[in-house]
């Protein structure tokens, strides 16, 4: 038997086999630590409405304190340290460029921010970072390096190096220098830990997108096997589709399959009735389309019988949980 459904009640009122978002009940009844995680397919804007009503529910009611960022460490920086701070030059950098450039993003971010100041001072989340991807465009790059140095550099002779490498004509292309310029000084004194993640990141970063995407699967699940020991309480993790299939090459069939692994998986994936996808459309020609990567026919002819309004829906097709996004439903 798989172990990897979300136990729910599914109360109708007069919707079928649907129960709205905010009916959410997982019930839990194996004494296991349990690895959440919710699908989505990129560019659809209720995506966030589902990452922070299951971030809101596991955390108050299933001890949930770790989640997990399909993204890179510089990315997971800029949102723990706008957590940490509330200095908004740190949520407005992250909000500057694609993806992450919508209002839906920006104010899924103030959520995460209110739930996590809710929790008991020494019970925070532990916000981690299970990707290689990071953006080395201009000019996001230089405001991202800008800023870091302004937080993470305390030595005024390595600050300057760092702007005159920033500088360059070759930046961001040139991180094997900037990691050469902080082997001449001292993590944890001259500068800090985080400071050479990132740059440790972007170097990794460039050295694979080229080629990342072709073992990605297999590459998430060993980055969150290698970062396992952090855990605290359960883990959530919002993943693009692909990724919790429980099929062969899958990241979420790895896991499972890995005796390694201490937990046990929960996984709710997603379908799109009548709603816009943002990333296939271009120049602001959207119109609304169906999609998932299961029971087409049978959400389609279910969702219109059961004349569902303007909202997000759980549902169970053969005891797998499935999130249905109906008419383009935002965060609220």
């Amino acid at each position: 038997m798989i172990m990897c459904i979300f136990l729910f009640s599914l109360i109708s009122k007069g919707q079928q086999h649907f129960a709205p978002l905010d009916s959410l009940n997982i019930v839990n009844t194996q004494n296991e630590p349990v690895f959440f995680m919710t699908g989505e397919l990129h560019g659809y804007s209720s995506n966030t409405a589902v990452e922070a009503k299951f971030i809101s529910y596991l955390s108050q009611n299933q001890y949930m304190r770790t989640i997990l960022r399909e993204e890179g460490y510089g990315y997971t920086y800029l949102l723990r340290k706008y957590i940490a701070t509330s200095d908004t030059s740190f949520l407005n950098l992250f909000i500057s460029d694609f993806p992450f450039n919508t209002c839906e993003t920006k104010r899924f971010i103030n959520k995460l921010k209110q739930i996590n100041d809710s929790l008991p001072v020494n019970d925070k989340f532990i916000i981690i970072p299970i990707d290689v991807t990071e953006n080395d465009r201009l000019p996001y790059a230089k405001s991202f390096f800008n800023l870091i140095i302004k937080w993470e550099v305390a030595n005024q002779t390595l600050k300057r190096e760092f702007d005159s490498l920033i500088g360059c004509k070759s930046f961001p292309n040139n991180m094997s220098d900037i990691k050469q310029s902080l082997l001449n000084y001292r993590c944890g004194f001259d500068y800090t830990f985080e400071l050479d993640s990132i740059v440790n990141s972007y170097i990794i970063w460039q050295k694979m997108k080229k080629t990342v995407y072709k073992q990605r699967q297999y590459y998430l699940y060993e980055n969150i096997l290698k970062v396992q020991s952090n855990f605290k309480g359960n883990v959530y993790i919002n993943f693009g589709n692909s990724h919790t299939f429980i099929r062969p090459k899958h990241t979420a069939y790895y896991l499972k399959n890995d005796p390694n692994f201490r937990y046990r998986l929960l996984i709710a994936n997603p379908y799109y009735f009548n709603c816009i996808n943002r990333y296939s459309n271009t120049h602001r020609q959207y119109s609304t389309k169906s999609e998932g990567y299961f029971h087409k026919r049978y959400f389609n002819r279910n969702i219109k019988l059961a004349k569902l309004q303007r909202g997000i829906y759980l549902t169970k097709v053969n005891e797998e949980t499935y999130i249905i996004h109906v008419n383009q439903p935002e965060l609220e």
